[in-house]
């Protein structure tokens, strides 16, 4: 008999039943498609107004080496094929994971989030290949943390940084995208970032505190539960590629059009003799 899957929950599965998400299996969870007003109007409220989506099915994860060490940064540049030299503590760069054949094994978001540490936001549906593929390739004086316990949400739209400020009394008008901080004694990572072409922020907490969070967020009028329809649907009118549709681990970064993810002096990532072959 085949053993069936346990269809997974995120930690604010109950708070999108009490807004009336109809909720769909999505990389193994069940995960609020739509709400009550339809995707469309779900669209168009997150270009006008400010939406929420529920990312936590996502991976979050960080390497951590010797203090004064390079030895992450190396890393992240043998298994991607970006350069991490200058990018700056604080500082988020797209890029993707690579195979011995050039292909993209996924794309992820990685920050320098402090001395000789980095830290990884993985795709839902590929998150256990990410994780057993960079653990594979970890050197001994690297430790690999997942944040199995955290959950990540996005709020996304040109009211998003005014609902952050009245809701959550957090000032981010000096922060610049592409970056994240920590707050609270580490207690939540904000990230100015997202996959909608909006500009916004990504808040991880740990599960027992993201349910307080989400509904504090959505007391500001200008800010609306959204469904993983409406998020799909703002991806592709932005053009960004979608792991499994766009790229997969056949497509090298150059066939992709991602050139610019290629840090030039880059020379020793997996896969490069394919890549530029």
């Amino acid at each position: 008999m085949t053993e069936t899957k346990e269809t997974l929950k995120t930690a604010l599965y109950q708070n999108h039943i009490d807004h009336g998400a109809k909720t769909g299996p999505f990389a193994g969870y069940d995960m609020p498609l739509y709400y009550k007003e339809g995707v469309i109007k779900e669209h168009e409220w997150v270009r006008t107004h400010a939406g929420l989506f529920d990312v936590s099915h996502m991976g979050q994860a960080m390497i951590r080496g010797p203090e004064g060490g390079t030895q992450c940064r190396e890393f992240v540049e043998k298994i991607t094929p970006s350069s991490f030299e200058k990018l700056k503590i604080g500082r988020t760069k797209y890029t993707v994971l690579t195979n011995p054949e050039g292909g993209i094994v996924d794309d992820l978001m990685v920050t320098h989030c402090d001395d000789n540490a980095y830290h990884f936001v993985l795709n839902a549906g590929c998150k256990a290949k990410d994780i057993d593929w960079i653990k594979s390739h970890l050197p001994g004086d690297i430790d690999f943390i997942y944040f199995d316990e955290w959950a990540l949400m996005a709020i996304q739209g040109p009211d998003s940084e005014d609902v952050v400020k009245a809701t959550l009394g957090l000032d981010l008008s000096d922060m610049p995208y592409m970056a994240m901080r920590a707050l609270n004694d580490n207690k939540m990572f904000i990230s100015r970032l997202g996959y909608t072409g909006e500009d916004g922020f990504e808040i991880a907490v740990h599960n027992n505190d993201a349910p307080d969070l989400w509904e504090k967020l959505l007391s500001d009028d200008r800010c609306k539960p959204i469904g993983l329809a409406a998020r799909d649907g703002l991806r592709l009118e932005m053009g960004y590629p979608l792991y499994g549709h766009d790229i997969d681990d056949t497509t090298t970064p150059v066939e992709a059009d991602l050139n610019w993810i290629i840090g030039k002096d880059n020379k020793t990532f997996i896969g490069h003799g394919r890549v530029w072959g």
